[in-house]
């Protein structure tokens, strides 16, 4: 859990990472609730989420 994801986007980027996401980026799984999954060097997926983010119209 993270309390804004866009802040561990550019350390995701920086590490040569990409989210599964067609965007890219964190998409919404409710209404004020994003996530995104990073593939580790493991070879097993982190799942980064916050919550209390509203949409923008």
């Amino acid at each position: 859990m993270s309390r804004n994801v866009d802040i561990v986007m550019p350390r995701i980027r920086a590490a040569g990472l990409h989210t599964l996401s067609a965007t890219d980026g964190p998409v919404f799984i409710g209404p004020t609730t994003r996530s995104f999954f990073v593939p580790n060097p493991d070879g097993f997926w982190a799942e980064f989420f916050d919550h209390g983010v509203k949409k923008k119209p």
